[in-house]
C-alpha cells in the first residue's frame, strides 16, 4: 500500500473500534458492586464497667497511703474490640482503713483473736497498657473473691470429659471457657497450698499481722467512661448482629442484679451485660460488648435451721444489642435473609422480625467465678447448690475424741498419774488457737472443758444452724450457654 492509504487504513479502525473499547470500561463500572455503606461506631468503654484486678503480691495492711499494684485478669471490650488486654498493669493505693463492726471483733475475741482487723478501702487509678501507655482511670473499688475459683456446670464437666464437640462454634466456645479459665493462673500466680496452709497456721494465733494474699481479687467499677476513639464498620460486618446465636455458644457476661437465697423471689426479673463479644464460627459479630441478658429466677430455696442450704436457679430468655449496633433495615431485609423474611420493600418490618427473634434465647448458668470457701457447684440445669464438705463430720468428732482424751489421766509404772497434756492443749486450741492451747495446759478440767465447748459449737453450726446462703454479688463474672429454641 501507498503511504496515504496505509494511513486511511489505521485512522478508519480506530473510528469502528473506538466505541467497542470505550464501551468495556463503562460496562465494567456499572456492572461492578456498589461499595458497601459503612458506619462510624465510638469505641467506649461505659461508666459502671468493673476492672477486675488480682494483686501481684502480698500487701501489708498498715496505713492508709500503701501503694497496691495488681493486673488485669479479664480484657476488657468496646463494642467488638479488646481495648484493654489482659495482663495490664493496674495501680492505685490504700486510701482507707474501716475497722471491724462490733459484733464481729467480739465474736473474734470469744474465738481467742485480739487481732484489729481492719477492711483496707483500695482505690486505683492508673492503667499502664502493654505498650507503656497509661489511662488514668477513676475507680469504685470493692474486694472481690479472696481465693477465687472458676466452677463448671455438671453438663460442661460431662462434655469435657467426653470431648464432644457439635460444631466448629462450639468447639471454639469451649477453647476460650478454657482460656478464660486457666487465664488468670498465667497472669497472677495466686497462693499455692503452702501459703494457705500458712496463712490458716498464723490465723490460730492470737494477734498477727494482716495482709491481703497475692492473687486477691478487686472489683474496680468505673466512674467515667474511657474513650478510645472510633472504628468504621461496614453494614455487611453489622448483617448478623442481633441474628440467634447457635445452640452450644458460650457468653462471658457481668451481672448487674444481685442475687441472694435468702431474699431474692421467684421470677425476679435479673439483667446481666455482656463483657466481651459473641462471634459466630466465621467470626461475624452476633452480638457486641454491651448486650444485655434479661431473664428470671426460676428456683429459690433460702437456707433453714438444720443446716439445709440454699439453692438457687435462674435463667435467661432475651438478648438485645444495643440499637446502634443493630444494621441498617436495607441490609436485614436483603436475599441473603432467612426463606420466611419479608419482601425486601418492607426493609422495617425485616428489622423488627430479626430483632424480635433475636431476643428469644433459652441461656443457662454455665460457669462462674466465686471464692473457694463458698463451696458451690452448679447442675446440669444451671442450679447452684452447696457442695457439703467432708469435714463437717470429721471436725465435731475430733473434738469430741480431744475433749474426752483431756480428762483421761495416765497411770504409771512407779505410781504417778500424769494427765493427758496433748489432748488438753489440742482441745482448747481446736476453737481459741494458741490463746486456747495455752489456757487447756493449765487444767485438765479447763482443756476438757474448752474441748466440750469446741464439739458442742461444732456440731451446732454444722447440724442445727442455719445452712448456706447462695449468694451471686453485683458484677460477678458468670458464663452463659445457650440452648436450642
Amino acid at each position: 500500500m501507498e503511504p496515504l492509504e496505509v494511513k486511511m487504513f489505521f485512522r478508519y479502525i480506530r473510528l469502528a473500534f473506538f466505541p467497542l473499547l470505550t464501551a468495556v470500561p463503562i460496562c465494567a463500572q456499572i456492572s461492578a458492586p456498589a461499595t458497601p455503606h459503612s458506619r462510624e461506631v465510638a469505641l467506649v468503654v461505659p461508666a459502671g464497667t468493673p476492672l477486675r484486678v488480682a494483686l501481684i503480691s502480698k500487701v501489708p495492711v498498715k496505713s492508709a497511703g500503701t501503694p497496691v499494684s495488681g493486673r488485669l485478669v479479664e480484657s476488657v471490650y468496646a463494642f467488638d474490640k479488646e481495648v484493654i488486654p489482659a495482663g495490664s498493669t493496674v495501680s492505685g493505693r490504700i486510701k482507707a482503713l474501716k475497722p471491724m463492726s462490733g459484733r464481729k471483733r467480739a465474736r473474734a475475741i470469744i474465738a481467742g483473736d485480739f487481732t484489729p482487723i481492719r477492711e483496707p478501702q483500695v482505690e486505683f487509678d492508673i492503667v499502664t497498657l502493654k505498650n507503656g501507655t497509661r489511662l488514668p482511670i477513676h475507680t469504685e473499688v470493692s474486694l472481690g473473691a479472696r481465693y477465687p475459683v472458676q466452677i463448671q456446670s455438671a453438663a460442661a464437666k460431662v462434655r469435657k470429659k467426653r470431648g464432644r464437640a457439635a460444631s466448629v462454634a462450639i468447639a471454639r466456645a469451649k477453647q476460650e471457657i478454657s482460656t478464660r479459665t486457666h487465664g488468670a493462673i498465667d497472669i497472677v500466680k495466686g497462693p499455692g497450698k503452702w501459703e494457705r496452709l500458712k496463712e490458716m497456721a498464723w490465723s490460730r494465733s492470737p494477734y498477727r499481722p494482716q495482709f491481703l494474699p497475692a492473687g486477691a481479687r478487686f472489683n474496680a467499677d468505673l466512674q467515667q467512661p474511657l474513650t478510645f476513639g472510633s472504628e468504621s464498620v461496614s453494614s455487611a460486618d453489622l448483617a448478623q448482629v442481633g441474628s440467634l446465636p447457635a445452640a452450644g455458644s458460650v457468653v462471658h457476661a457481668n451481672l448487674l442484679t444481685r442475687l441472694d437465697s435468702a431474699t431474692v423471689q421467684k421470677n425476679t426479673p435479673i439483667e446481666a451485660v455482656l463483657s466481651e463479644p459473641l462471634f459466630t464460627a466465621n467470626h461475624h459479630l452476633v452480638f457486641p460488648q454491651g448486650s444485655r441478658l434479661r431473664g428470671t429466677v426460676v428456683k429459690t430455696q433460702p437456707a433453714r435451721f438444720l443446716h439445709r442450704n440454699g439453692q438457687l436457679r435462674f435463667n435467661f430468655q432475651r438478648i438485645e444489642p444495643p440499637p446502634s449496633a443493630l444494621p441498617e433495615p436495607e441490609v436485614m431485609a436483603a436475599p441473603a435473609a432467612a426463606a420466611t423474611a419479608p419482601p425486601p420493600h418492607d426493609a422495617q418490618m425485616a428489622l423488627k422480625t430479626r430483632s424480635e427473634a433475636a431476643t428469644r434465647i433459652e441461656g443457662s448458668l454455665e460457669g462462674a467465678e466465686m471464692n473457694r470457701n463458698a463451696h458451690l457447684k452448679i447442675d446440669s440445669e444451671g442450679g447452684t447448690q452447696v457442695s457439703e464438705s467432708k469435714w463437717r463430720y470429721v471436725t465435731p468428732a475430733l473434738s469430741v475424741l480431744l475433749a474426752t482424751s483431756a480428762l483421761h489421766q495416765e497411770h504409771e509404772r512407779n505410781g504417778d498419774i500424769e494427765n493427758n497434756t496433748t489432748a488438753e492443749a489440742a482441745s482448747g486450741g481446736v476453737s481459741f488457737g494458741v490463746l486456747g492451747t495455752g489456757l487447756g495446759l493449765t487444767s485438765r478440767y479447763v482443756g476438757a472443758g474448752l474441748g466440750f465447748y469446741s464439739a458442742g459449737w461444732s456440731i451446732y453450726t454444722r447440724f442445727i444452724a442455719r445452712g448456706q446462703d447462695i449468694v451471686f454479688p453485683k458484677d460477678a463474672s458468670v458464663v452463659i450457654r445457650f440452648g436450642r429454641n
